[in-house]
């Protein structure tokens, strides 16, 4: 379900369904929920309630479940993936996912995710899969794999065994069906499964958030947006997961700062929408009695990288206050800590 405005405007909402809802007796419905805040900052550090909402943790040994940073490998080669996996083991990642096309044409009804037959429109090969998910154990590294809604549909009972035979960690689910009523509880029941055989699920398209990841937390992810463009250095240190949220500033739709620490250290976003402006970031979140190294990253075209992105290194303590001067369609970030 989602909220629309009421035509009729005001500060009514309607709202709208993906499908009609079909239920036998007896049965329990969704949480219906609808948050109010101060501001948008306020809703976005009280959305634990959308997890608590949901069941508790079903499962029961939880240690296998890593979050962590990935790296997708497009040559679709022994070689490359190879070299993939050398770079996420020197940069503190986590993961190699594997993209369309290694097991044929991602569209085509033909494909066959139980094979790995490499789509000739996208690399000639070739691909040891095997030896890659070798190599990657060697490096402690665990290997994605990317499957199309097609195959999950016809294979999904096939794939998990087979893929746990593999050894391979989890799965990339790409252009899922979204919104109906069936289509979520075929998803819902599909990260089920796959948690049966200990492999976390990274969900592509728009799935809409409902907390589903507190019962089932191999269910690490939505995936919908671009990335890769801060420097490298900032990607080394960056955490998963988080001990806690500020939002130091928001307005919908035109900017955000938020604040997020990981033990002692702080790093924080900025994206900025069409009007460039200029924010004060203040550090009041920090520690009153600790002195702190803020390095910052923001763009700088005259930087003579492939990147372009300007580090400086500042000294700041809990009253330093950062004026950040953001472009249209810009953005800044920071990585605090303590001296």
């Amino acid at each position: 379900m989602k909220f629309e405005p009421d035509s009729a405007g005001g500060t009514a909402v309607r709202t709208r369904l993906g499908s009609n809802v079909h239920k036998t007796l007896p049965f329990q419905s969704p949480w219906r929920v609808m948050m109010v805040g101060k501001n948008p900052g306020d809703l976005l550090e009280k959305n634990y309630l959308i997890l608590n909402l949901n069941d508790p943790c079903e499962i029961a040994d939880v240690s296998w479940i890593t979050p962590g940073k990935a790296l997708r490998e497009v040559t679709l080669t022994t070689a490359g993936a190879k070299a993939c996996i050398d770079y996420t083991s020197a940069h503190n990642m986590q993961y190699v996912e594997f993209d369309a096309g290694w097991y044929g044409p991602e569209n085509s009804e033909e494909s066959d995710a139980t094979t790995v037959t490499i789509d000739p429109a996208r690399s000639k090969g070739p691909l040891d899969l095997p030896e890659v998910i070798r190599y990657a154990n060697s490096k402690d590294i665990k290997i994605l794999l990317y499957v199309n809604r097609r195959a999950l549909e016809k294979q999904l009972d096939e794939l998990l065994p087979l893929y746990r035979e593999w050894g391979i960690a989890g799965i990339k689910f790409g252009f899922v069906q979204v919104g109906t009523q069936d289509a979520t509880r075929w998803l819902h029941e599909s990260i089920i499964k796959t948690a049966d055989y200990r492999m976390v699920v990274d969900v592509h398209d728009e799935y809409r958030p409902t907390g589903f990841s507190r019962t089932y937390p191999n269910f690490l992810t939505m995936e919908g947006i671009r990335g890769d463009e801060p420097e490298l250095e900032f990607f080394d240190n960056v955490p998963t997961v988080w001990d806690e949220t500020k939002v130091l500033h928001a307005r919908i739709g035109e900017y955000g700062v938020i604040a997020r620490r990981k033990g002692d250290e702080w790093f924080i976003g900025g994206i900025n929408g069409e009007q460039a402006r200029t924010l004060d970031i203040r550090m009041s979140f920090l520690d009153p009695d600790t002195r702190y190294t803020a390095s910052v990253y923001s763009d700088d075209p005259s930087v003579d990288t492939r990147t372009h992105v300007r580090i400086d290194r500042l000294k700041i303590s809990r009253d330093f206050v950062f004026t950040t001067n953001l472009g249209s369609n810009n953005g800044i970030a920071l990585h605090i800590v303590s001296d």
